[in-house]
């Protein structure tokens, strides 16, 4: 535990030079004006914006993740192409601080982008009571806890391969994500991780507005989501362990 502290204090030092920070506080914000701007006047039903706005994060998230898994890895590439990480003593430190790192940004930055819309979407509709605040916050956690085993998935395809799979796998599983938010994705979106967090967020605002209970699909979906995280993890660990340092770049 003490090395992880020590390594995540490193890793916070090392990205100060990086976007990563400044994007993870940007763009949640940014997101959220920008919708609550398009709102004030757009017809839409009241939890249909709301839905459209979790489904967007949602549909978005797995190009993030992609995306800063690619940031922190080329810089431990650009740094002494991975010395640092391969001579470490203990390597499950090192691997799991990064991951730590990233997931507790992309906590902060759901948490910002659903609580800043939650506040101002009353004032903009000017409408009291819309849904609960707490709905906000636990739609946040609902996003990243089924994103888990994404930032595993990224972080081993950028620091194992190179950043174009990463990026292309990345924007692939958001066209994805979208794409099964249709009814295309209706028989099998459980069984397709990238899905997961934008259809948990929308079944989760349609048991916040009719409560109702989980559908079958939506129960077999949390059971693999648990299953495949906690796999993901401890693959993750595995392959840290035995990692010899391939290239991350192009």
């Amino acid at each position: 535990m003490i090395e992880l502290i020590r390594c995540l204090r490193s890793d916070s030092i090392k990205i100060k030079r990086l976007p990563i920070r400044l994007a993870h506080i940007l763009i949640p914000i940014c997101l959220s004006i920008l919708f609550l701007i398009y709102y004030a006047y757009s017809p839409w039903n009241t939890y249909d914006k709301i839905g459209a706005y979790l489904q967007v994060i949602g549909i978005g998230f797995p190009f993030l993740i992609g995306l800063f898994s690619v940031i922190l890895a080329e810089q431990e590439q650009s740094a002494g192409n991975f010395y640092e990480m391969l001579s470490a003593s203990k390597r499950l430190p090192v691997f799991f601080s990064k991951l730590i790192l990233l997931i507790g940004w992309g906590t902060f930055s759901c948490l910002v982008a659903c609580l800043l819309f939650g506040i101002g979407l009353p004032f903009v509709l000017q409408k009291q009571d819309i849904i609960e605040p707490i709905f906000y916050a636990k739609a946040a956690f609902i996003l990243l806890g089924s994103s888990i085993c994404l930032y595993t998935l990224h972080l081993f395809l950028a620091f194992r391969f190179n950043k174009g799979i990463s990026i292309g796998v990345a924007i692939t599983e958001s066209l994805v994500s979208a794409l099964f938010l249709t009814g295309l994705g209706d028989i099998i979106w459980s069984y397709v991780p990238c899905s997961w967090s934008a259809r948990f967020v929308t079944y989760a605002l349609m048991m916040e507005h009719q409560k109702g209970e989980l559908k079958p699909d939506c129960k077999v979906a949390i059971l693999l989501c648990v299953i495949i995280t906690i796999g993901s993890l401890l693959l993750y660990g595995i392959w840290a362990y035995h990692w010899e340092g391939q290239s991350s770049s192009d």
